[in-house]
């Protein structure tokens, strides 16, 4: 009875160990950051980006409380902060973005946060998008550091806590272990606070104080002392003395939610010791099938037809998200693409005036992409992935169809008074094609 009752406690003991190892680490810094590090120790200029999705773009976000962070500490040194996070978009677009928004740049260190954005996506995927960045950076600035920063949504945290790990950091740790590449995990002190019983991950309507018409007055929160959750400022808190960490269960408030983010990166940059900065090369792809050893392939008007096809300027480009060229297709037009290969890889918009568009490799089965979503009251950059079976030479047809679409019904409830007020931007069904990625 004794022996049963040692192997049980070894039992207990060693899911214990496996469920405290599977916690994920506040930061891995494998090989730093030494170029950025001896940069400030020296003094010099140096060029910061920070690259990723909404929660970077946030104007009250980690990235600004960072920057002041690091012009505060580092005052003999000038610093150029540049932010190049667009919303909504995961590491597949900012492949796509790479050239325009961080590498015209010149930068020294580069943060990299699209864990959220990539959460659904399949792991060899974001791997595969990933890795084309950092090898894309690295063949062309090899002095330039990396960082990869993990952010977290209400649902990821939870499912941290009964011991679920995001996908997508899984994949995006393998690139940062055979790259040497830092890594931090934002949401640390955020998970800690929320497995004690201190953290509210979401506000509810109950939290909401709201006029007799209905329109919300704000959060029913008391402020309270920051110190007891690790933050040097007033925060709020609900009626059970919860620290509330976003309204949506995505994007953090900034005097907490983001005040944690910031405060674990810090404690990360904090860390960093004094390394050689050694010239670089880059090692053997993780995975050849990687973003960086795909073709870029440029959409040639000679091949459209059934409609004019519009190339935009930068000026003219719908909301602003891309700085350079792109090519609007019409309902009705045709697109022919012969290509040596085994994937495509489109690079596209969607908003309020796109639709259906179709496509048919060699001749197959069509496949429809409907490039309308329950946010595109404005314009969200996009990727559509067309695989094509052996890689020989294909042909892609595209179509762009002329159907109608119930936009209203798609859109999120939110957002469709944005189409009674200006019903003339939804009624066209538009196709929008950046480039190419050709594997």
């Amino acid at each position: 009875m004794r022996k049963i009752v040692q192997i049980l406690v070894g039992i207990v003991v060693l899911l214990t160990a496996v469920a405290e190892s599977a916690e994920p680490a506040d930061c891995s810094l494998r090989d730093g950051l030494p170029f950025f590090v001896e940069k400030l120790r020296n003094g010099k200029p140096v060029t910061v980006v920070y690259f990723g999705g909404s929660i970077t773009y946030d104007r009250r976000g980690w990235r600004v409380l960072v920057s002041d962070w690091l012009n505060r500490k580092h005052p003999n040194v000038k610093f150029r902060h540049v932010n190049a996070a667009v919303g909504g978009t995961g590491s597949d677009v900012g492949f796509f973005r790479l050239e325009k928004d961080v590498l015209a740049h010149s930068p020294d260190l580069v943060f990299v946060e699209f864990a959220v954005n990539d959460r659904n996506k399949a792991a060899l995927y974001t791997q595969r998008c990933m890795e084309g960045i950092v090898r894309k950076i690295r063949s062309r600035l090899p002095n330039c550091d990396i960082c990869f920063v993990y952010t977290a949504t209400a649902q990821d945290l939870k499912n941290f806590a009964g011991g679920t790990w995001m996908r997508s950091v899984e994949a995006m740790e393998k690139v940062a272990e055979h790259y040497r590449l830092p890594s931090v995990f934002l949401a640390a002190d955020a998970l800690r606070l929320y497995k004690k019983g201190k953290l509210r991950l979401q506000t509810d309507s109950r939290l909401e104080l709201r006029r007799g018409d209905g329109k919300r007055l704000g959060l029913n929160l008391m402020e309270t002392n920051g110190a007891e959750f690790g933050i040097a400022l007033p925060v709020r808190v609900d009626r059970e003395g919860c620290m509330v960490f976003s309204r949506d269960g995505v994007h953090p408030l900034f005097d907490t939610g983001h005040q944690l983010y910031f405060n674990v990166l810090r404690r990360a940059l904090s860390a960093l010791p004094p390394q050689s900065s050694a010239p670089r090369s880059l090692p053997e792809p993780l995975d050849e099938d990687n973003l960086a050893a795909m073709k870029t392939v440029l959409p040639d008007p000679r091949n459209i037809t059934g409609g004019i096809a519009e190339k935009l300027s930068e000026r003219s480009v719908p909301g602003r998200i891309y700085q350079n060229e792109i090519w609007k297709l019409p309902a009705g037009s045709e697109m022919l693409l012969e290509f040596n290969g085994s994937m495509l890889l489109l690079n596209t918009l969607r908003g309020p005036d796109c639709g259906w568009v179709e496509f048919s490799v060699d001749g197959g089965k069509p496949v429809r992409v409907l490039n309308f979503t329950p946010i595109s009251s404005g314009y969200t950059p996009s990727n559509i992935m067309l695989p094509a079976g052996t890689a020989r030479r294909h042909q892609l047809r595209l179509r762009v169809l002329n159907e109608s679409v119930n936009k209203k019904k798609i859109l999120r409830p939110n957002l469709r008074s944005s189409m009674d007020k200006t019903p003339e931007r939804f009624r066209e069904t538009n196709f929008y094609l950046r480039f190419i990625l050709v594997r």
